[in-house]
């Protein structure tokens, strides 16, 4: 739509490739386009069914929807109340823009009716002693243009004039009733098992089909495979052979996609042509006729089985692991087919492959290898299912090629030609080096030999590449499955952390941001440099709260365990504390001097500081007062740390020096030096072993409260040093 309102309104800008920089171009490409649409300068963008959008790049949060809009720019949007995007309209904009249209009446049904049926020439009739509208009308959910759709349909294919008012009268008056007459139908005209292989395809697609797809899987369907046969065995090679196509005619195909229509979404404008169903009640009515309780699990893994099959049939018809279909749908749906079918072993074989990985980053889906490693990890199944999957998980061939995957995504992901020599770069004795080693035999691909490297797997379980900008904060949710961190190109940004998937990108800071912090696993906050705190809601991805409290820059903010209450420190030597779910201020403490850093005590109440005038300050935030200074450092703090049990804090001060502090008796009670310049973060595990960062580019684990060093990360920044740790 922006490439073609860019050629309408004769816009000169460029329409950006990211969608981040969509969405930061947006307000000005819709100004400019309204001084090029005549004397009005108005521009109004119409959308109908708004909660049809797809859950892609947050896109039911509207934060594409700019706010406030551009002078002259006016949105017309129709959606269901209750929705997401309801929730967030009633966020962003005020209820009287809102306007609340009622159920159908008679005389909007009427109308639904009469054109419906007008398109093919039909009509009922309305005479005062056979009112067959009236009698349509009366059912029960008529009100729905759901079932007002399908009655219109049903009317449209049936043949006997003389018995339509019989046919109205006998009409179920129920969309769920209504909905099994229409599938009887269809099992009448084209057989029951043709309707249902049909209807079961396209329930466990996982974004749809084409006609293309769907018609070799009925083909392969009515040929009877064997359930028990590998989607991965060469018999199939025969099978999908053009001999063996149509089995089901060309023309019986037709019909049944003609009135499969009624169930599906429409496919206007649509790039890919695939065929989803639209609503939750067709899914909800196919299920419950065809998919039996007692067999759910079997008969669905059947349907997974086939697709798979399919899939991978297009991506690699040598059918000899080279995968040179270069098919990227079918790249994209053949681990999640076979994961749900429970074929484990030809899972290992696809994603335990150099070829399958080099594929599958030549095709842009290099950030996806992650999820395929997970094998559904996160869905309920059965105790069988389970059982295959943790053993799937716990297999040593694919943990280490898991770990390859996470370690080297952010290279492999825009660099394709670079996955067998990453690969080669592992220790010798892994299969993924010995799979290299192989396979640059076989090709005769010139690589590079790296005589003297290290010959243990490297400490790095995961590399989240993709940012424009440094990152220069990191949290982690309580639960640990999300990761977030804030980028000096004024976003934070949220990832899986199991897969390293961008789940939500936050956009609303308008200067880098400096700290975040999770409150509870629902809310996230973040600080810019700018003195600017954002509350964010993690589920639905909208902003909730804002604040310019602080006069200048923000150093840090601390959420307590609990997610009740968040501290917030800056350089305006103000300690603000929030409500940690809606943002609300509950109070505030100030010192002369500006504070860079600030910890929650494990326990919440107390919370530590550290300032520019080189001491550590405890406080209670209960009683709102200051309970002791700790004094020892002799240069401003950057940065501080509660131990896991709370007895014990450590900080770090410009010099590079990091003392530790008995946190009950304000006492220090050990000093340790390893690094050369400042060290910028402090973290412990829960173990209780304490990890520095600092600008020499060393990441050290200590044992603890001892200050012995146990361990050294060296090379983890090229340009910059260690700045976040979480």
């Amino acid at each position: 739509p922006l490439f073609r309102s860019k050629r309408r309104f004769d816009v000169e800008d460029r329409v950006p490739d990211e969608h981040r920089e969509i969405l930061m171009a947006l307000p000005e490409f819709l100004t400019k386009a309204t001084q090029n649409v005549g004397v009005a300068n108005k521009i109004v963008v119409f959308i109908d069914g708004l909660d049809g959008l797809d859950a892609a790049h947050r896109a039911k949060t509207l934060e594409w929807i700019p706010d406030p809009l551009p002078k002259g720019v006016i949105f017309v949007v129709s959606l269901l109340d209750g929705d997401q995007c309801y929730r967030a309209l009633l966020r962003r904009h005020q209820e009287n823009n809102l306007i609340t249209v009622a159920s159908l009446d008679m005389f909007d049904k009427a109308d639904i009716v009469r054109q419906s049926l007008a398109c093919h020439r039909k009509s009922l009739d309305e005479s005062p002693f056979n009112n067959q509208l009236k009698l349509l009308l009366s059912k029960k959910d008529a009100s729905s243009p759901l079932f007002l759709a399908l009655a219109c349909e049903e009317l449209r294919v049936f043949g006997v004039y003389e018995k339509v008012s019989e046919k109205l009268k006998s009409m179920p008056s129920s969309l769920a009733g209504l909905l099994q007459e229409v599938l009887n139908r269809f099992e009448t005209d084209f057989g029951r098992d043709l309707v249902a292989a049909a209807l079961h395809l396209l329930v466990c697609s996982r974004n749809g089909l084409t006609e293309i797809e769907m018609k070799s899987l009925l083909d392969l369907h009515s040929r009877g495979m064997d359930p028990k046969l590998s989607p991965l065995d060469s018999r199939f090679s025969d099978i999908f052979s053009s001999s063996t196509r149509n089995v089901v005619a060309q023309a019986n195909f037709s019909r049944l996609i003609r009135s499969l229509q009624c169930f599906l979404q429409s496919t206007a404008g649509s790039r890919d042509g695939l065929m989803v169903i639209a609503h939750s009640d067709v899914i909800n009515a196919v299920k419950k006729r065809y998919i039996k309780s007692a067999l759910k699990e079997e008969e669905e893994a059947m349907f997974h089985h086939l697709l798979a099959a399919y899939f991978y049939n297009e991506a690699d018809p040598t059918r000899d692991m080279s995968f040179s279909g270069l098919n990227r749908r079918a790249c994209s749906e053949l681990a999640y087919h076979l994961t749900c079918a429970g074929a484990w072993e030809d899972l290992e074989k696809i994603v335990c492959s150099l070829r399958y990985i080099q594929v599958k980053c030549q095709l842009g889906l290099g950030l996806q290898l992650g999820e395929d490693f997970l094998a559904g990890s996160g869905k309920e199944g059965s105790r069988k299912k389970s059982k295959g999957r943790d053993k799937f998980l716990e297999n040593s061939i694919v943990r280490e090629y898991q770990s390859f995957v996470t370690r080297n995504s952010h290279v492999i992901s825009s660099y394709s030609s670079l996955v067998t020599q990453q690969a080669i770069n592992e220790p010798r004795s892994s299969v993924v080096c010995k799979a290299a080693e192989k396979m640059m035999q076989q090709t005769e691909t010139p690589l590079l030999a790296w005589e003297n490297k290290p010959e243990t797997t490297h400490p790095c379980q995961m590399t989240i590449g993709g940012n424009s900008k440094p990152v220069l904060c990191l949290a982690v949710s309580p639960d640990g499955r999300l990761l977030a961190f804030g980028c000096q190109d004024c976003t934070v940004r949220l990832c899986e952390t199991n897969t390293g998937k961008e789940v939500k990108t936050f956009v609303g800071h308008s200067h880098a941001i400096a700290s975040c912090t999770f409150a509870g696993s629902s809310r996230l906050w973040s600080a810019s440099l700018d003195g600017a705190l954002c509350l964010w809601d993690v589920q639905e991805g909208h902003r909730i709260s804002a604040s310019l409290a602080h006069k200048r820059r923000i150093g840090a903010c601390a959420s307590d365990p609990s997610g009740n209450v968040v501290v917030s420190v800056g350089w305006d030597g103000a300690l603000f504390a929030w409500n940690g779910k809606d943002g609300s201020a509950v109070g505030e403490l100030k010192e002369s001097r500006p504070i860079n850093c600030v910890d929650f005590h494990p326990e919440g109440q107390y919370v530590v500081t550290g300032s520019w005038d080189s001491k550590l300050r405890i406080w209670d935030t209960l009683n709102q007062k200051r309970v002791k200074t700790l004094r020892g450092h002799e240069c401003s703090v950057r940065t501080v740390a509660y131990s896991p049990s709370g007895i014990h804090i450590a900080s770090a001060s410009l010099d590079g020096q990091i003392k530790l502090w008995h946190s009950k008796a304000g006492f220090q009670v050990g000093c340790v030096r390893g690094h050369v310049s400042p060290v910028n973060t402090i973290c412990f595990t829960k173990s209780g072993h304490m990890i520095t960062g600092s600008d020499d580019r060393l990441l050290k684990v200590w044992s603890g409260y001892l200050g012995k060093p146990e361990y050294v990360v060296r090379g983890i920044n090229a340009h910059g040093g260690v700045r976040a740790l979480a």
